[in-house]
């Protein structure tokens, strides 16, 4: 599952958990190491199979790198519109 989850839900994943973070005001790696305990992925179609919670905990220098990608300008996915 944790395949599943980082290749198809990977930015998901990273929003979430910095939304969360953010939200929590968790803006240094001791209020993040002491008051975070993890992001769980639950697959609704999937509970009857225990494979289908997924549970992550990043590392705070993975937090700030999940950051640090998401921040970077990227190039437009839809074409320019002309006049």
């Amino acid at each position: 599952l944790t395949e599943v989850v980082h290749e198809h839900y990977l930015m998901q994943l990273q929003i979430y958990l910095l939304a969360t973070v953010r939200w929590l005001r968790l803006f240094d790696e001791d209020a993040y190491n002491q008051r975070f305990g993890g992001i769980f992925y639950i697959f609704l179609r999937g509970m009857p199979n225990v494979d289908a919670v997924h549970f992550e905990r990043p590392s705070w220098r993975k937090l700030k790198q999940y950051e640090s990608e998401l921040e970077k300008p990227t190039q437009p996915r839809l074409p320019a519109m002309s006049a």
